[in-house]
């Protein structure tokens, strides 16, 4: 079981500092749940109460409710954040996020591009949190492939979705751009990070021809400066090839190091 409601300044059974007490009737009280919460430590048998959406009151005390659930041998805890997420922008992806738990489901490995159209089409719609990194994948195959015109922002979607016509055909994996488009990428990731995106997701595991090192040190010189993270999907990733799969880390490591 996971609770997905916000909680208020001081959710504990300390009495100077709640808002409510034990005596509150609370519209729905959860019994005898093994609560965990990251953000303060707990992680004990307690009795939580939720007033008006939020969690008033997290006590070892007999609290009573107009709804009353006997959580016993369940988990009480914050929505999961999840930042490896394919899934976070339809409906049945984020219904299985919320039956994992996952509250927060964020796409910052594969990532978007537009940004800015990836965002609009959740707007108020999503039954999620949700949030996305700028995709250096589709916008390499917005570079090399003219005919690619996408309508999800997503390009997962693009590939996979039988029903989608975007006209995706992986050219990325093989696009070795000029300095000029290098250029043009660096303005468009950076155009992304303007519209919202949380960070910087690239591939490099489906690029396997196409990556220059150029690119690397571009992504880890606009992460440094606006103080995201890059996350990747590293070249090598058979368990059979350890040294390899090592080599791509220490490469990672130089482009950080020659961007800083």
């Amino acid at each position: 079981m996971t609770l997905f409601t916000g909680c208020s300044d001081k959710a504990d059974d300390t009495p100077t500092k709640s808002k409510v007490n034990s005596n509150t009737e609370f519209d729905l009280v959860i019994l005898n749940s093994w609560v965990m919460d990251p953000e303060s430590g707990l992680d004990a048998i307690r009795n939580a109460g939720v007033k008006d959406g939020v969690i008033g009151l997290i006590t070892k005390e007999k609290i009573s409710g107009k709804e009353t659930i006997d959580a016993t041998g369940h988990v009480v805890d914050p929505g999961f954040i999840d930042i490896h997420s394919h899934i976070s922008d339809f409906p049945f992806g984020q219904k299985l996020s919320l039956r994992d738990g996952v509250a927060t489901p964020l796409d910052m490995e594969a990532g978007a591009y537009p940004v800015d159209a990836w965002y609009a089409k959740l707007e108020g719609k999503s039954q999620t949190n949700y949030g996305v990194a700028v995709s250096a994948a589709a916008i390499r195959e917005t570079l090399s492939n003219p005919d690619y015109n996408t309508s999800t922002a997503s390009i997962l979607l693009d590939a996979f979705d039988p029903h989608n016509c975007s006209d995706f055909n992986m050219s990325l994996t093989e696009f070795l751009p000029s300095p000029e488009q290098i250029d043009e990428m660096e303005a468009m990731l950076e155009k992304g990070i303007q519209q919202g995106a949380l960070g910087l997701g690239a591939v490099p595991g489906y690029m396997t021809r196409g990556t220059t090192s150029r690119e690397t040190i571009i992504w880890q010189k606009l992460m440094g400066e606006h103080g995201l993270s890059t996350v990747l999907h590293g070249r090598f990733s058979g368990i059979s090839r350890l040294s390899p799969k090592f080599s791509e880390f220490q490469r990672h490591l130089t482009a950080n190091t020659v961007a800083a």
